[in-house]
């Protein structure tokens, strides 16, 4: 049996070009719960925003593909979804992309005594594999992170 992880790249892989073929995106695959209560959420983008109709459409036309090459082996719940206003920060050009909006980060080791950091993107520098995060905090400090230490980021919604 496949590790999580693993799926999770396979269904990606079956999704891609399906999502490209409607000038869409997969940002992220996740595969959450265990056994018959699973959910399969895939996460589409492309800049001027996710339709209803976009997510129907891969929904409707990969649902076939992953019942022929069943990556997962059991029964699950297919969810095909825009990122919505909490998007997940995946790729270092998530992070240009949004700079000067609201983000919270969780890091895979402390740094500086903490593991959790919210703050405004001021900036993405380096190279993607290499790069680093600059977040200011609100109470004016700024954290350098480095990209590959990040465990997850999301955009905290300003309303």
């Amino acid at each position: 049996m496949l590790h999580l992880k693993e799926i999770e790249r396979k269904i990606a892989e079956l999704a891609g070009p399906i999502a490209a073929a409607a000038g869409l995106e997969v940002l992220l695959v996740e595969l959450v719960g265990s056994g018959h209560n699973s959910i399969l959420r895939v996460y589409l983008d492309k800049s001027d925003g996710v339709t209803l109709d976009d997510c129907k459409l891969v929904s409707r036309e990969l649902g076939p593909v992953l019942d022929v090459e069943d990556p997962i082996g059991h029964p699950y719940s297919l969810e095909v979804s825009s990122p919505g206003l909490d998007r997940p920060l995946v790729k270092a050009a998530d992070y240009r992309r949004f700079q000067g909006q609201l983000a919270r980060l969780r890091t895979r080791r402390p740094l500086d005594g903490a593991r959790s950091f919210k703050g405004r993107i001021s900036s993405f520098e380096g190279d993607d594999s290499s790069g680093e995060i600059v977040l200011n905090s609100e109470d004016g400090r700024e954290h350098r992170i480095p990209y590959e230490a990040i465990e997850r980021g999301r955009l905290i919604p300003e309303f």
